[in-house]
This record gives structure tokens, sequence and C-alpha cells, in this order.
């Protein structure tokens, strides 16, 4: 499918989460860490925890303005 979900958590809660989705049957995978003010996914991206915020809010209605 074409659908994901980026979650978040501390590390302590790591192994909880990774748990929680395979008991529901949901593929789970580490692809990076968020520190400070930034998000880093195996070396691929860098962004801004703002910038991330403001893609997210922003999708559906730059999608229905075709922006």
């Amino acid at each position: 499918t074409q659908s994901r979900v980026l979650v978040s958590a501390a590390p302590g809660e790591k192994e909880a989460v990774i748990r929680l989705a395979q008991q529901h049957g949901v593929p789970v995978y580490q692809i990076g860490k968020v520190g400070g003010d930034a998000v880093l996914i195996e070396n691929l991206l860098e962004l801004k925890v703002k910038e991330a915020q403001s893609i997210w809010q922003n999708a559906i209605p730059r999608r229905i303005n075709n922006v």
C-alpha cells in the first residue's frame, strides 16, 4: 500500500512500540532518530522538525489546490 506513518517515541519506549505494532500485524522499522530540532532518516534526509510539521499539516490543502 502507499499508506505510511512516522512514529516518534522516547528511546525507553522503543521496544513497547515495536511489540504493539507486531501484536497488530503492522510492519515496523526504525529508519532514523529525532534529536534536537531535526529529523534524520538514514543519512538520506535531514529536516527541521518545524518544516516537517508544516509539510504534514499542509499536505492535504496543497494537494487540493494543486500546489
